[in-house]
């Protein structure tokens, strides 16, 4: 699905066309996508979202794969190293990795973007996904 030149899939660079294409072929992976909302875009809503991804991952997943954000980096690593011992799965793999390495990372960036977007957008995403409290 990655174009020619392009490094990554971003939703917020592709057609309309190609985003419904897209979400047709992340409905057929049969994900369950969790969906973590916070009220602001604030570094602190930010710390409960992944916070909130731990605690609900802690017993059941071996690796949590986090979209990096540079202006984030040092605090979104000091909070899941926090929040892993907080919620005692230690053994828990997380990384932090920019988009282009992790073509998975590809998919909530999609399922996100369609289910803020609302609408049609979001019916086409309603079916795999979970909202999930913070």
């Amino acid at each position: 699905m990655l174009l020619p030149e392009r490094e990554r899939l971003h939703f917020r660079h592709e057609t309309d066309a190609r985003r419904k294409q897209i979400l047709h072929v992340i409905a057929e992976f049969h994900l369950l996508v969790d969906l973590y909302q916070a009220e602001r875009d604030t570094l602190a809503d930010r710390q409960a979202c992944l916070q909130a991804i731990v605690r609900d991952a802690a017993g059941t997943a071996e690796r949590l794969v986090v979209e990096r954000d540079e202006s984030t980096y040092q605090r979104d690593r000091r909070t899941l190293h926090a929040a892993c011992h907080r919620y005692n799965c230690p053994d828990l793999r997380w990384d932090l990795l920019a988009p282009k390495l992790d073509p998975l990372l590809w998919v909530p960036d999609a399922v996100a973007w369609a289910w803020a977007r609302g609408g049609p957008w979001r019916r086409l995403v309603a079916r795999h996904s979970v909202r999930r409290d913070l």
